[in-house]
């Protein structure tokens, strides 16, 4: 499907899931998302959508799922992402919680053009699985608060523009982390513990990435990874760079 979303779409209020994904949608993410207050899943990944987020998806109370990857997005990440309580775990005993919905939390912003930080309020979503904010033009250093995150098993936030040191605390403390850890392509400095006392090193035993995932980074020392993988992220962009349509009405 091609064109701008249908407007009729935000008169819906009842929907659950919202997937327009892998289509050639265009123009902007309209602010009346956040009337739709009873999505648990809302998907517009591979689109030609642009200018910045709005903070209207923070009104998403029951958001699971948040998919806004490969699009054009810009600006910065919106910190109201912070206050979705299903992706918090806020008001959710953990036993009714897994019998009543799907668990499985994510938040894919990657391959945008979004600038700025990854804002500290990230660190409030304590249910999150998998993080994914690479191939953007992200500056400043990693949050200290994602060792909040005990439940992410995949992180991405490679090739952006990330500095500062990556101390060996800051990811000992995500033990879920199973599938996927990728820093690379960043400036981050600083040094891999090896002893075994250290979870970092031990948590990554578990990754089934492969490659180093400090690869073009400043960082010295190795994460041993035993297992092969079947996750590769794509970094071919899903629009052409010359399209331009549009965006310079952004603000």
């Amino acid at each position: 499907m091609v064109g701008r979303t249908p407007d009729d779409i935000f008169n819906c209020t009842e929907l659950v899931r919202l997937d327009l994904a892998s289509n050639s949608f265009r123009g902007i993410l309209n602010p009346r998302i956040g009337m739709l207050t009873k999505l648990r899943k809302l998907l517009l990944q591979q689109n030609y959508l642009f200018c910045s987020i709005p903070p209207e998806v923070g009104n998403l109370t029951k958001l699971q799922k948040l998919r806004l990857g490969t699009n054009k997005f810009s600006g910065k990440i919106p910190s109201e992402i912070s206050k979705l309580p299903v992706l918090q775990g806020l008001n959710f005993p953990a036993k009714k919680f897994l019998r009543r919905c799907n668990p499985f939390s994510v938040l894919h912003l990657q391959q945008n053009r979004l600038t700025g930080s990854i804002p500290d309020a990230i660190s409030k979503l304590r249910m999150l699985n998998e993080l994914k904010l690479h191939n953007n033009q992200l500056n400043g250093s990693i949050p200290g608060g994602i060792k909040n995150l005990q439940n992410l098993m995949l992180v991405d936030i490679s090739h952006n523009k990330l500095t500062g040191s990556l101390h060996g605390s800051l990811v000992a403390s995500m033990k879920s982390l199973q599938i996927y850890l990728n820093l690379s392509n960043n400036m981050l400095e600083g040094s891999v513990p090896t002893t075994r006392q250290t979870t970092f090193v031990s948590g990554c035993r578990l990754l089934t990435k492969i490659e180093n995932p400090l690869t073009n980074t400043y960082v010295n020392g190795l994460c041993p990874l035993t297992k092969p993988s079947t996750y590769r992220p794509s970094t071919k962009p899903w629009f052409a760079e010359s399209e331009s349509e549009g965006e310079s009405g952004c603000s």
